[in-house]
Parts: C-alpha cells; sequence; structure tokens
C-alpha cells in the first residue's frame, strides 16, 4: 500500500520532468530543421501553445551561451542570402502560409538576427522563424 501512495504522490513530479524533457528535445529538432544546433545547455524560459485554424503555434524563448549564441549569428551573416534590414515591418513575399513555396531566409533587423523557414515534414507544411537578440542571449 506504501509503494502505491508514493508513486501517487511522486507521479506530478515525473510528468513535469518527462514533460520538461519533451519541451528540450522539440527546441533541438525545431532548431535542426533551420540547419543549427546548440553545442553548450540551454534553459526554456518561456513556453506556450495556442491553436489557429489549420494549425497550431509553439513559442519557445530559451537562454543560451555565449558561444551558441555568437555561432548561431555567424551560420546566419554567412548565409548565401543573407539581407541587413532597416526595420521590422519588412513582409516578405513567401510569408503567406498558403502558398506551397519552401524557403529558409536570413536577415538583420536593428535588435534581433532572424532565421525563417517553410518546409514539408511528414507531408505537414512547418514554418519556424528564430530570432536572436543582440543585447540578451534569449
Amino acid at each position: 500500500m506504501s509503494t502505491i501512495l508514493i508513486l501517487l504522490f511522486a507521479f506530478p513530479f515525473m510528468d513535469d520532468f518527462y514533460r520538461s524533457d519533451e519541451r528540450k528535445h522539440n527546441v533541438i529538432k525545431d532548431l535542426q530543421t533551420l540547419n543549427l544546433r546548440l553545442n553548450d545547455k540551454f534553459r526554456i524560459i518561456e513556453n506556450y501553445e495556442s491553436y489557429i485554424l489549420g494549425g497550431n503555434f509553439q513559442h519557445f524563448s530559451i537562454e543560451i551561451s555565449n558561444k551558441d549564441q555568437e555561432k548561431i549569428i555567424n551560420q546566419i551573416i554567412n548565409s548565401k542570402n543573407f539581407q541587413e534590414k532597416k526595420n521590422e515591418n519588412y513582409v516578405f513575399m513567401d510569408n503567406d502560409y498558403n502558398d506551397n513555396r519552401e524557403y529558409l531566409l536570413n536577415y538583420k533587423y536593428p535588435q534581433f538576427y532572424t532565421r525563417k523557414i517553410k518546409t514539408k515534414i511528414d507531408g505537414k507544411i512547418i514554418a519556424i522563424d528564430l530570432e536572436i537578440g543582440l543585447k540578451d542571449n534569449v
């Protein structure tokens, strides 16, 4: 009987542990889709999910090391299609989610760098937008 009670009390904590591990795995998978990889440990500081017509929206904010930040920024800057934009109001033509074209875009805005991808994985259209700040490692 006492074993069952211990398992029942431990289950909520184990559930949080597995969810945390799953969230970290999802971040790593999304970064791999963007052709990026972190070398150092990272910490999820924000995570929420919302549903929109035709799909869902997952938002992660992670804190990374200075070395990983520099590495990602260098990969964005050294991309073939890297462009600097004067403001965040720039809307690129390929951002139409009803469009089936695939893209991988790399920009620098005044406050952050970004890598955007739209591709198909397992027959589903996936869009990922990574932003990395200039002043912090988030």
